[in-house]
């Protein structure tokens, strides 16, 4: 890293700001950063695995939402753990199983 680089470790799920200032100590920049999940490898890992079915997620604080709509029961079920690999006991399920299998 450089004099002009930033590196930022989020040690929890939240959201804060980053304030950078020059060398006289003039604030040239806050940055709001938000510490959530990797949501585009969550997506990747059910496209993958369930390539048919419609499974949106999305980060909510420390946890993911799954949305959509799946085959079946067992679809949901199954889509929930494996969320529940990248947010353990933090998964909410919002998804629709399609016609009479719910």
């Amino acid at each position: 890293m450089g004099e002009r680089s930033l590196y930022v470790f989020g040690r929890k799920f939240g959201a804060t700001s980053v304030t950078l200032s020059d060398n006289a100590g003039r604030i040239i920049a806050v940055v709001d950063v938000n510490v959530i999940h990797d949501v585009s490898r969550v997506k990747r890992m059910l496209h993958q695995l369930m390539p048919q079915e419609r499974i949106a997620v999305r980060a909510a604080n420390d946890g993911l939402v799954l949305s959509g709509t799946v085959s079946s029961s067992t679809v949901a079920a199954n889509a929930v753990a494996i969320a529940e690999r990248f947010a353990p006991e933090a998964v909410s399920n919002l998804m629709a199983v399609q016609g009479s299998q719910q």
